[in-house]
């Protein structure tokens, strides 16, 4: 009785001598069926071949993907090849590395090697999106939004020993830095650890910038008692914003003219101003009684004053909030009573702002 055999199906006629053997049906049959079973069995991804048996290859020929059978002979593995997209999770055994372009001894997990730098090492993309999200490339980390944005974070190496960080950094938590590190935009979420040394100008915008101008030289004004802006003492201030504004001047005057002051202020600003200064009926700058009044911007606060050349101090300060309108905050000043003797706002006189909101 004639047979079959298990994997590819080969007919066996009865060896009991009982059957004929016929050349076509009975060799050259089988000689088809196995010079079809030598390699990858040709197929398709919807008409897989019939019978299989356990380590059988198989490569279609509409979607080019390879297969082989597994050992329990009860399903298809797929073969990684370079003429399909591989759909199935990749595993290396523990301890094992990956080479890309790389001939010699492997010295990382994943080590590549690539002709040029004309592409980027590493992208990383969600589906359908034109632009990378994030970006490995020779000498950088990029993020993007992703979409069809470009990115616009990197963090690279701009020279030896040098980190560049493309923006704003912002940083949540606690940034320790030793050494030098230079940034244009450096926000801080939390707390600032050692010491920061500033080599050259510091240069801070918004809540808490501080701006400072102080005279380095005289400014004397005689015979004059409209209050007029200090050619020093003027800041200019953010529209909607909080501003802790101080005034330190060193003035003196002689006791026939004395010196009054008022500020000028971006329009619509509100707050009020805190003078402490010797009161206007004083004749001496050691031991004089002092006012400490509150009063609006333009007021003219009066000062007594004894000597236009041994100074006296005055103090003044303001919470100050600008409205939609930026502008200046200037100190204005002249003498209280007309006298041919100039009154003086000398060197060393300052003028703060220290942006609080």
């Amino acid at each position: 009785m004639s047979t079959t055999t298990s994997r590819l199906a080969l007919y066996k006629p009865a060896d009991d001598g009982s059957e004929v053997v016929d050349v076509a049906t009975n060799l050259n049959q089988n000689f088809d069926k196995i010079d079809a079973a030598i390699g990858f069995v040709p197929a398709t991804s919807s008409t897989p071949p019939s019978p299989t048996f356990a380590g059988m290859g198989r490569h279609n020929s509409d979607d080019g993907k390879g297969y082989y059978r597994n050992s329990s002979n009860s399903g298809w593995v797929q073969v990684l090849n370079a003429s399909s997209t591989f759909d199935a999770d990749i595993k290396m055994q523990l301890d094992k590395k990956l080479g890309i372009g790389r001939t010699g001894t492997l010295t990382a997990i994943l080590d590549g090697a690539y002709s040029g730098t004309s592409i980027d090492p590493i992208n990383f993309r969600v589906n359908g999106e034109a632009q990378p999200r994030v970006a490995l490339g020779w000498d950088s980390l990029d993020f993007g939004p992703g979409g069809s944005s470009a990115p616009d974070i990197s963090i690279g190496r701009a020279g030896v020993g040098e980190l560049n960080v493309s923006n704003d950094l912002s940083v949540s938590g606690d940034l320790n830095v030793a050494g030098t590190t230079t940034v244009d935009d450096l926000t801080i979420g939390g707390n600032l650890a050692g010491n920061l040394a500033v080599t050259g100008n510091l240069s801070v915008g918004g809540v808490g910038s501080v701006t400072r101008k102080v005279k380095t030289t005289a400014t004397t004004r005689a015979s004059n008692t409209t209050v007029s802006a200090d050619p020093d003492l003027t800041i200019s201030l953010a529209a909607n914003a909080v501003y802790l504004i101080r005034f330190y001047g060193v003035v003196g005057a002689v006791q026939a003219a004395d010196i009054k002051t008022s500020w000028a202020v971006p329009s619509g600003s509100a707050g009020l101003r805190w003078c402490l200064g010797p009161e206007s009926a004083a004749t001496t700058r050691d031991q004089c009684l002092m006012r400490t009044a509150i009063h609006v911007f333009g007021t003219e606060v009066a000062y007594g004053m004894n000597s236009n050349t041994l100074y006296s101090g005055i103090f003044e300060q303001s919470i100050l909030t600008t409205s939609a309108t930026a502008g200046n905050v200037v100190v204005q000043w002249a003498q209280v009573t007309s006298n041919a003797t100039g009154s003086v706002f000398a060197e060393g006189s300052l003028l703060e702002a220290i942006r609080i909101a």
